[in-house]
């Protein structure tokens, strides 16, 4: 290929690793309108779902298709988690599957629609309301490349816990800019929610440095420039500009934050 572009750092890699050349590898990302996402919207979503104001709100927007995104260990944690603080509520969305199961699941773990709620498929357009409605999101998969939820989330400012994936690690860090846990690891979620329920001064000292960092490289247009100029090189040999660095030119990648 003469061009590679991916939205994660560990993708590019794993292009290499297959035989790519390293300088032609470009990490290009969806991108997130920051008119849209932003963390001084004024939602009505816990008014229309019925959730009181001070009530904590974990917010997981994850597939219901994929067992990777390990929706059930959120429930699990969740239900723990309930049973030590009853007022904090769990919305739960997905753009695709069945979330019948997972309904079961949170029933079976005492989580009452009082509790929890399962919301289906969010418009795009009101999905920045239910963000800031929310004051922790959760995004643990198991396997994952850049989630544009979890950017989108970083740009409304919001608490944010993710799984210790590169493409995550990439944007998180842990203490920092938000939480990190290992995947699958029940205990640890639990532990982190509870963590950041209880402290709505580490939620925001979180959000704060969470949104800064989005803010830095995250956005449409910068994105959206930044992969013509390579297309334009492709097309009419435009030299790239030095800012659009490649994969070779970024020295080491151990500690992306």
């Amino acid at each position: 290929a003469d061009l590679i572009t991916g939205d994660s750092l560990d993708i590019l890699q794993g292009c290499v690793q297959l035989g790519a050349e390293s300088q032609k590898c470009y990490e290009v990302l969806w991108g997130v309108d920051f008119e849209r996402f932003r963390p001084d919207l004024k939602p009505s979503v816990r008014e229309e779902l019925g959730i009181a104001p001070e009530a904590p709100v974990v917010f997981s927007p994850r597939s219901f298709s994929q067992p990777y995104y390990n929706i059930d260990v959120i429930i699990a944690a969740m239900a723990r988690l309930q049973r030590e603080q009853d007022d904090v509520v769990g919305i739960f969305a997905g753009y695709e599957g069945d979330p019948a199961p997972f309904e079961a699941k949170a029933r079976a773990a005492g989580l009452d629609s009082e509790r929890v709620r399962f919301v289906g498929r969010i418009p795009h357009g009101r999905f920045a309301e239910y963000l800031v409605a929310s004051d922790v999101f959760v995004s643990v998969p198991s396997v994952d490349a850049t989630a544009v939820s979890l950017l989108e989330a970083m740009s409304c400012g919001r608490a944010i816990v993710v799984s210790s994936l590169a493409s995550s690690l990439e944007w998180v860090e842990d203490g920092v800019s938000g939480r990190v846990v290992a995947p699958r690891d029940e205990d640890a979620l639990h532990r982190v929610l509870g963590e950041l329920i209880a402290d709505p001064a580490l939620r925001v000292r979180l959000g704060e440095r969470a949104l800064a960092r989005a803010r830095s490289r995250a956005g449409f247009g910068d994105n959206m420039r930044r992969v013509a100029s390579l297309y334009a090189s492709l097309v009419d040999g435009t030299a790239i500009p030095e800012h659009v660095q490649a994969l070779g030119q970024l020295g080491p990648l151990n500690s992306p934050c």
